[in-house]
């Protein structure tokens, strides 16, 4: 009914061996072996070379792959089935990572990871929704905190805005985001709201929702991981990621 759902999915050690392969991904971005599992939440602490920081935050370089066992456990999740059942009538899914569709930035049983500093505005995406077409059906957002779980931290959400037709004209022109991110002064008229959340839980959202904006407002790196949960009967790389969409009013 809000355009989200609080879902329990992993325990302590499967968010730690997580945490071990985005680390193995950023020393390979990095071509240095730099992060290790207890200094990544002190990123914001390095001296990095902005070209390397570049590396690791880029659209089409920041995700990882996981061991089947993990995506089978979340596969298997009876509420998220149960959801995606009501949802869908069933529970067929493809998993993709999309960096940039328009440059064909697709990676399958591919997850994204974001890193975001504290204080650095830059690092956390402004207000967006994640939809590429009008199809609401087409996919669901499944977001999963590694490292930071309060609400200084948390993912900011605006329940209830995925029953609203985001007109074109709210969203922003010109921006460097891939996302279709929102005016202040449409976002302005909604309220919010970042969970705390514990180890393992996670947030599946709707692509429609209004989310972002989530400056980390903590003292430490924030860490998370990304699925797009794609609805396998609908997926056809020319309908899916049609970007030309929303009202013209």
């Amino acid at each position: 009914k809000k355009g989200y759902y609080k879902i329990k999915l992993l325990n302590k050690r499967e968010v730690n061996e997580i945490i071990e392969v985005v680390v193995n991904r950023l020393n390979v971005l990095a071509n240095k072996k730099i992060f290790n599992s207890k200094n990544i939440i002190n990123i914001h602490k390095f001296n990095l070379d902005e070209s390397i920081y570049k590396k690791i935050v880029n659209s089409s370089t920041r995700f990882i792959s996981l061991k089947g066992e993990k995506v089978s456990k979340i596969r298997k999740n009876k509420k998220f089935l149960k959801i995606l059942n009501g949802y869908w009538q069933h529970s067929n899914i493809k998993i993709v990572w999309v960096g940039d569709p328009d440059k064909k930035e697709l990676k399958f049983d591919k997850m994204g990871f974001r890193i975001a500093r504290p204080l650095k505005k830059k690092d956390a995406a402004l207000p967006h929704i994640d939809s590429y077409n009008k199809d609401e059906k087409s996919f669901v957002s499944l977001w999963i905190p590694l490292a930071g779980f309060n609400k200084k931290y948390t993912c900011k959400f605006f329940p209830g805005t995925h029953n609203l037709n985001h007109k074109k004209k709210y969203f922003k022109k010109n921006t460097n985001y891939i996302s279709k991110v929102l005016s202040n002064n449409y976002i302005k008229h909604f309220s919010s709201f970042r969970p705390n959340l514990k180890v393992g839980e996670a947030i599946l959202f709707h692509p429609n929702l209004i989310h972002g904006g989530s400056d980390n407002l903590g003292t430490k790196t924030r860490l998370s991981i990304e699925f797009r949960i794609f609805n396998k009967n609908r997926y056809n790389l020319k309908t899916t990621f049609n970007r030309d969409f929303g009202s013209i009013n």
